[in-house]
């Protein structure tokens, strides 16, 4: 869920899915990591929030779609 929440409005379903997806493989991979590290962290909160939602958030700025900005900025100005 954090993956996605940076972009949500502006990503397509399909891009939504895939930086999931990868998502899931990073937070997998990091987790493993601050456990060989020892870092006590019982929640897995440091691979979601330390290393993920900075990557969640270039991956919602690469994978935005520019019909949907430009429709919730209309949105926005009332136009």
């Amino acid at each position: 869920m954090v993956a996605i929440c940076a972009g949500c409005a502006y990503v397509e379903p399909w891009a939504a899915i895939c930086i999931g997806a990868i998502a899931g493989v990073v937070y997998v991979c990091i987790n493993k990591v601050a456990e060989m590290a020892l870092i006590d962290d019982p929640l897995g909160a440091t691979a979601v929030h330390l290393v993920r939602s900075p990557l969640d958030e270039i991956q919602s700025i690469l994978a935005h779609s520019h019909s949907l900005v430009m429709d919730r900025r209309e949105e926005d100005s009332g136009e």
